[in-house]
This record gives structure tokens, sequence and C-alpha cells, in this order.
């Protein structure tokens, strides 16, 4: 068990709260302490001094959550990288074809495949699948992405970048049959100020980025220059730190208050 003797306490620091009166701090234990009591000590360091407290406390049990957890195989596609362009080609070809497979065979499987510049190829050279592969985006069976490919969003021109989305929106909408609502750009380092006015006008209603940003909140509402402001969801994150930047609910509501945003395929 980990107490909070293997903290220290700093003011300002982002798990704690500074209330008028108080501050609060949290402290893990493990799932057999659940209703004992469970000794510890705070240890407070400010400008070199130190002041210990012991204290007690009966750890609770944590809380239930009742709910279906989605977990969607996916893969991110380098046009190039460590390799040429044919060397990523067929193995992203190889993988989609798997997919595929899996999704005849298994009703419950669910994929990503996100970006045209592998999936235009693949379904003009194998129209066998071609039937899948629209019925499964079609049944919200598969997830696709907004656009083209992943964009060098900070080095790339305003236009490109637009491109980009709209093409991406085209193909995934009128050839497999489902537009995406959420911006995804996973392998993207840095995004422009105009981000969310582009996603919002592509028809987005909220932009996942997945690259960490120490102390930098999960989930914020960003505005672009022109005043057009989306809900941005950074990566690497869990429930718990959600619930120390106190965005649970946010999170758990923001889906029913805020309207889909776009126009239907």
């Amino acid at each position: 068990m980990r107490s909070a003797r293997d903290h220290d306490v700093h003011a300002g620091a982002a798990r704690n709260r500074l209330p008028p009166g108080g501050s609060t701090s949290s402290t893990s234990a493990p799932p057999s302490a659940a209703g004992k009591r469970v000794e510890a000590v705070v240890i407070a360091r400010l400008y070199g001094r130190e002041l210990a407290v012991p204290f007690a406390y009966e750890a609770v049990s944590p809380p239930k959550r009742n709910g279906v957890e989605m977990v969607l195989t996916s893969f991110h596609f380098d046009t190039t990288y460590h390799e040429e362009q044919r060397v990523y080609a067929m193995g992203a070809f190889d993988i989609v074809r798997q997919y595929c497979r899996l999704h005849r065979e298994d009703p419950n499987f669910r994929s990503t495949l996100s970006e045209v510049d592998y999936l235009k190829p693949y379904f003009d050279v194998f129209p066998e699948d071609r039937a899948t592969l629209m019925q499964v985006f079609r049944e919200n069976r598969s997830n696709s992405d907004v656009m083209y490919n992943q964009p060098n969003e900070m080095n790339c021109g305003g236009e490109a970048l637009v491109r980009n989305f709209v093409y991406g929106q085209l193909f995934h909408g009128r050839v497999l049959g489902r537009i995406c609502h959420v911006y995804a750009p996973g392998d993207v380092f840095g995004h422009p100020n105009q981000l969310s006015q582009i996603a919002r006008k592509a028809g987005c209603m909220g932009v996942s980025w997945d690259k960490y940003i120490y102390n930098f909140p999960p989930l914020f509402q960003h505005l672009s220059l022109d005043g057009t402001g989306l809900p941005h969801k950074r990566g690497d994150w869990g429930w718990g730190e959600a619930a120390t930047w106190d965005c649970r609910w946010w999170l758990a509501t923001s889906s029913r208050r805020r309207p889909r945003i776009g126009t239907k395929p």
C-alpha cells in the first residue's frame, strides 16, 4: 500500500486543490483495504522546512461504474518513415484484408479504418471486399476519421489542411457511406489556432489528439481565432485524471448536451 508518505505535497500541484481554509490531497490503497482503518503520514515541504502529520482514515471501496467499453482495433499508416511508401502500403493492405475477414466472421468485431491513402487504393485493387467495407461503415461497425491522412498541421499550408479534411470526409461519406464527427489526429505533433474552425466546418463536433502535454488539462474548450469553439481531448489520460481535473461530469454529459454539427452523407 502506498501512503501519503510516498508523496510530497507542493502548493499549487495539479493533484491538490487549495480552497479557502484548507487543502486536500489523495492517497491510494489496495482493494483489500476497503472498509479497514489505514494509518499514514502526510509530509509537507516548503522552503526547506518540513511538517509531518500522522492521520488515519477508513479506506472506501472503489466506485462501481456501469457501462460498456468499446475496444476498436486500429492502426496508423505513415506514407513514408523508415521505409518507402510501397512497403507501408503493402502492410496496410494486409491489415485491411484481415479486418474485412474478421468483420465477415464476427458481427461483434469493431475496427477503425481512417486514412484514405491506403483505403482508396485497397478499395480499387480488391473489389471483392468493397461490399464488406461499405456494409461495416454504414452499420457503424467500422469507424472512419475526418482526414485524408494525418497531416503535419504546423508545416502544411492552410489550404492543404482544409483539402485534407474535405477529401477525407468526401471519400468516407460518399464512397463508404458514413462521415466522422470527431477529428482524431493520433500521431500529429502540434496544432494550429484555426483547428477548431476548420474541424467544425468539416462537420466535427470535437477533436481528440493523442500527444501528451505535461500538466495540461485532459479536456478543454478550444477557441479558434474567429471564435469557433469545440471540445478538445488530449491523449494519455484516464478516468482518474479526469476526476482530478473535475471534468468527469462534463465528459459524461457533453455528448448529450452538444448537438451534432455538420451534414449527413
